[in-house]
């Protein structure tokens, strides 16, 4: 079993983890087929570096 099939599971989970089961699922850049935890940890850190710099930008353009 892989990450990806673990976490669908929880898609119809009302909670955090339902959020992020429904995220991986419609991410078409998921690893889907990985079974490297190496990997799939290198994903979620590419993410939130996204989620940084458009924070950072938002917030530098609002003052």
């Amino acid at each position: 079993m892989t990450y990806y099939e673990f976490m669908l599971q929880f898609v119809e989970d009302n909670n955090y983890v339902g959020d992020l089961a429904r995220d991986i699922k419609e991410d078409k850049n998921f690893p889907r087929k990985s079974t490297s935890k190496t990997e799939i940890e290198s994903y979620f850190s590419s993410t939130s570096e996204i989620i940084e710099e458009t924070l950072n930008e938002y917030f530098n353009k609002s003052k």
